[in-house]
């Protein structure tokens, strides 16, 4: 569909694709200062998309894995917080 992404990891040590947020229409995206997480912030596409326009998402790579943290009105996130790490 129009407007969707597909945002991938690609490791040049291994030489592996990680897949790591499909059918999203991604706003931004960023890595954690450690380099150990991605901060994704997404168009909500949720029943309260009307209240919360973008969803904030965390990627932790390592676990391969990916969480919502929050819905946001604003399509950015403050400067980077002891919890950012």
């Amino acid at each position: 569909e129009e407007g969707y992404a597909i945002l991938d990891l690609y490791s040049t040590k291994d030489k592996t694709k990680t897949n790591v947020a499909t059918g999203m229409m991604l706003n931004d995206y960023f890595f954690s200062v450690d380099g150990k997480k991605i901060y994704i912030i997404a168009d909500n596409t949720e029943a309260n998309a009307n209240e919360y326009l973008y969803s904030v998402y965390e990627y932790d790579i390592e676990a391969k894995s990916l969480t919502k943290l929050f819905d946001s009105v604003m399509p950015c996130l403050p400067p980077p917080t002891p919890l950012m790490k």
